[in-house]
């Protein structure tokens, strides 16, 4: 039986931000205020369970795990608190599905960011405009342009 693992308080926040604070299953907002103070409104949960019962290893035996250990951050997701008793309770084949896609969705976008954020394609346009700027370029040819009219 594998020992669960305490998850980190910026881990924590980070499940949050990958399903915008909204559970992925309902819409349930996963922080909400009570009393003037935010409540936390979720757990997280393992997509493929960490220690699975007989009756999950056999209804999930076919199906595609988003990672080798059960407890790694790609097999984790908040859920709200009602969704969550549900789904380890009473798991079916089409939720551990639909949170696998969801997941997947949310790696994703989360490898375009990555991707994005390391693009420094705005940096590289300036650099070729002050280029431009800092050249005495003489345009040797006389653009002409004839409006059409369309019908």
């Amino acid at each position: 039986m594998s020992k669960r693992r305490k998850i980190l308080q910026n881990e924590q926040l980070i499940l949050h931000s990958e399903v915008n604070g909204v559970c992925p299953l309902c819409p349930t907002v996963l922080i909400y205020e009570k009393n003037g103070n935010n409540q936390k409104g979720f757990e997280i949960a393992h997509i493929y369970p960490l220690n699975p019962l007989p009756k999950e290893k056999t209804l999930l035996k076919n199906e595609k795990k988003l990672n080798s250990n059960s407890d790694h951050g790609d097999n984790l997701i908040c859920l709200c608190f009602p969704c969550h008793k549900k789904y380890d309770n009473n798991k079916t084949v089409e939720e551990y599905r639909e949170l696998v896609k969801k997941k997947e969705d949310i790696l994703k976008r989360k490898k375009e960011q990555e991707i994005w954020s390391k693009t420094s394609i705005e940096k590289e346009i300036f650099e070729i405009i002050e280029l431009l700027v800092d050249q005495n370029l003489v345009f040797e040819d006389n653009l002409e342009y004839s409006p059409k009219t369309i019908v």
